[in-house]
C-alpha cells in the first residue's frame, strides 16, 4: 500500500486498531477534519518507510491517539534513508477505563524517533533499539532502556521510574522519583543503565535482587558518566528469615572520573538493627571509573565520606 488515510470530507468515523501485526506502509495520516478518526495502538508494530514523517506532520490531528495495554511499536528499519526519522507530534493518550499501566512507546530500532510533544499515557517509553529523542520535558513518563538509546535533548526529563537491561540515557538528565530497576536479563558483570546525569528522589528505591549468599558480585549495576545526586536507597527485598549475608560487598554503580559517588543506603535487609548497609569506594584501574558498593557495618562504625 503507499500510504493510509483516514477521511474524504463526509461525516464518517474510521478506526485504525494496530493490534498485533506489522503496518508496513509509507505513512498513515487523517485527511480530513471534523470526523471520529482514530488511531489506538495495542501491540502492533508501525513500520513506516518515508523518511522524516509524523503521526500529524502537515495533515489532521487524529481524534484519538491511544495508547492500549500492547502500547504502540515502531520499527524505522524499513526506511532506507541515512539517519532515518519518525516523528511523534500528537500526544499518546491513556486508554480510558484502563485499569493500571498502558503498553506505551517502544522504539524496536532502524533511526530515531522523536517524541515531539507531552504525553499522558502512563505505560513508559521504551528504547530496544535505535534512538529515542525526547524534544520535550513530560514527553518520558517512565523510561525502560533495553539496548537502545534515549536522547534527552539536553533536557532534565522527571520519570517515575527507571529500568534496564542495557542502554544509554544521554544528552541531558533523568530524575528519577519513584524507582530503579534491572530488568530480568541484565547481566551482573555490566551496568544496566548507563546515564549521563543522575539525580535520585527523596522517594526512589533502587532495587538490588542479590541472589548469592557469598559476599560476591551478585546484582546488576547502573553507571553514570558526568552527575549523580541523591542517595542511593537500596531496596533488598529481604525479610527475618531471609536476611543479607553478613559479608555482604555488592558494586550498585560506576561513576566515570570527576563524578561525586553517591551515598548508599539500605531497606528490607531483614538484619538486625544494629547493623546498617553503607557505602565504600575503590578505584577501578581497568576502567578509569570509581566503584560503588554497599556494604553492611555494624552501628556506631565511624565512616569517613568522601
Amino acid at each position: 500500500l503507499p500510504f493510509f488515510a483516514a477521511g474524504n470530507g463526509s461525516a464518517h468515523s474510521v478506526t485504525y486498531n494496530l493490534a498485533g501485526g506489522t503496518l508496513a506502509v509509507p505513512l498513515i495520516y487523517r485527511y480530513a477534519s471534523g470526523n471520529n478518526e482514530n488511531i489506538f495502538w495495542d501491540g502492533g508494530i508501525y513500520k513506516p518507510s518515508s523518511n522524516n514523517c509524523a503521526i500529524v506532520g502537515t495533515h489532521k490531528t487524529w481524534t484519538k491517539n491511544e495508547c492500549r495495554a500492547g502500547g504502540a511499536k515502531f520499527d524505522l528499519s524499513g526506511i532506507t534513508a541515512a539517519n532515518a526519522t519518525f516523528t511523534c507530534d500528537q500526544a499518546f493518550t491513556h486508554q480510558a477505563g484502563l485499569e493500571g499501566e498502558d503498553g506505551g512507546v517502544e522504539m524496536l530500532g532502524g533511526g530515531t524517533l522523536v517524541l515531539a510533544v507531552a504525553n499522558t499515557m502512563n505505560g513508559p517509553v521504551t528504547a530496544s533499539g535505535g534512538t529515542v529523542k525526547g524534544m520535550v520535558a513530560g514527553s518520558v513518563p517512565a523510561l525502560v532502556l533495553k539496548g537502545g538509546t534515549f536522547d534527552g535533548n539536553g533536557l532534565d526529563h522527571a520519570v517515575t521510574y527507571l529500568k534496564g537491561a542495557g542502554g544509554v540515557a544521554a544528552n541531558g538528565s533523568l530524575s528519577v522519583s519513584n524507582s530503579m530497576a534491572p530488568l530480568a536479563g541484565a547481566a551482573a558483570d555490566a551496568p544496566y543503565a548507563v546515564v549521563a546525569n543522575l539525580a535520585l528522589g527523596s522517594g526512589c528505591l533502587v532495587a538490588c535482587p542479590v541472589t548469592v549468599e557469598d559476599g560476591g558480585q551478585t546484582a546488576p549495576y547502573f553507571r553514570v558518566t558526568e552527575s549523580c545526586t541523591g542517595t542511593v536507597r537500596l531496596d533488598f527485598g529481604r525479610t527475618v528469615d531471609d536476611p543479607l549475608p553478613a559479608r555482604l560487598r555488592v558494586k550498585v554503580a560506576e561513576c566515570a572520573a570527576g563524578v561525586a559517588p553517591p551515598e548508599v543506603r539500605g531497606v528490607n535487609t531483614g538484619v538486625e538493627k544494629r547493623y546498617f548497609v553503607a557505602s565504600e569506594t575503590a578505584a577501578n584501574a581497568q576502567t578509569g571509573m570509581t566503584d560503588v558498593y554497599a556494604v553492611l557495618k555494624p552501628v556506631g562504625t565511624m565512616m569517613i565520606l568522601k
